[in-house]
């Protein structure tokens, strides 16, 4: 469905319908430098593998003068609600826009959003509040027609930015909680040559490995996965773009621990781990992440390593510095339900003022 406001074109894309033109490959090809979360691949093997029954997942294009365009990918609810495309597996959502001037851009297809598809709510996240993306998007919210527009608060995000790829370098930054129960463990790991550490990029050893990843999670304290393909799919996907780090540790034959970490140009990002509740006298997570860390820093040269999603304290032990992710919310008074939402929300803020 194509849409027009003022000059500024609006373009509904079915992702897993509709072909996508080379324009907006190449916009999200950009994304995708920033960031492989916000690059269309992933956004494909989300949406094919990660949505609830009804959802659709769509990608809003809105064109102007020239070469100018923004991209929205959204995740469109059967109860009427709006999301950013994303699930619990996305640490990071950004739209893009190659004008310089975004405002119009995304205020068109936000618009789009509320007066053609009828939208009642929308939640944006999770976003860089500090980005001039989320204060253009809170301003094209409200000048879209939504109310309520107010951020909130996601998750904390822990990060290391270095200068040096020298891993002793590293090592002698960090508390000396974690330096001693490293070498302590790591020695006991593989005393015997009973244990042994692996990571595996693709090749022949690709399926064995997703087997022995999936072995584990099962295994581990971890709840079981809701999307049972996705991780595979973006396991097979990493090792196909060359992004792919999955750490292995075996301990008597036995796989034990496993870490899925992506590279996309100088980052790694900490995507999953998980580890054999069984061997946790051996601390096998903590080895198999000073290995994956180590290859990180001297083979990839990397300069930001990031544990994506949630302040878990032993996150804080292996990063140097904290920031976090928020969401813009909004809701849609054009529709009957969307204005039921406004009035609630309205009436809370109220309420949570007046306790003050």
């Amino acid at each position: 469905m194509d849409t027009a406001s003022g000059n500024i074109n609006v373009e509904c894309i079915e992702l897993l319908e509709d072909a996508v033109d080379s324009s907006v490959e190449q916009l999200f090809k950009t994304l995708e430098g920033q960031h492989p979360q916000l690059g269309l691949d992933w956004l494909l093997n989300l949406s094919r593998h990660a949505l609830e029954v009804g959802d659709r997942a769509i990608v809003l294009v809105a064109r102007g003068s020239g070469s100018d365009m923004a991209v929205v990918p959204l995740k469109l609810s059967a109860n009427g609600s709006a999301h950013a495309l994303g699930n619990f597996y996305t640490s990071f959502y950004q739209p893009g826009c190659t004008a310089a001037e975004s405002l119009p851009l995304y205020t068109a297809a936000l618009r789009h959003l509320a007066k053609d598809l009828r939208s009642d709510s929308l939640t944006l996240a999770p976003m860089d509040a500090e980005h001039d993306t989320f204060n253009s998007l809170q301003r094209a919210l409200a000048e879209a027609g939504w109310r309520g527009v107010h951020p909130y608060f996601c998750f904390g995000n822990w990060i290391h930015n270095t200068d040096t790829n020298d891993w002793d370098s590293y090592l002698r930054t960090r508390p000396s909680r974690l330096r001693n129960t490293l070498s302590r463990k790591t020695r006991k790991l593989l005393r015997d040559e009973r244990g042994a550490l692996s990571i595996i990029t693709g090749g022949g050893e690709l399926e064995e490995a997703i087997s022995a990843y999936t072995a584990i999670y099962n295994r581990s304290w971890k709840r079981d996965e809701p999307y049972t393909e996705f991780t595979p799919a973006l396991i097979r996907l990493a090792a196909e773009r060359g992004w792919l780090r999955l750490g292995l540790a075996h301990y008597d034959g036995k796989p034990i621990a496993a870490q899925i970490w992506l590279i996309n140009g100088r980052a790694a990002y900490i995507f999953k781990l998980a580890y054999d509740g069984d061997y946790s006298e051996l601390s096998p997570g903590t080895v198999l992440t000073a290995h994956l860390l180590q290859h990180a820093l001297e083979n990839d040269g990397v300069t930001c390593i990031d544990y994506l999603s949630g302040d878990d304290a032993y996150k804080r032990d292996w990063m140097s510095e904290r920031r976090e992710r928020h969401g813009l919310a909004a809701y849609n008074p054009r529709t009957v339900r969307g204005l039921a939402q406004l009035c609630w929300h309205l009436l809370k803020r109220t309420v949570r003022r007046d306790a003050d």
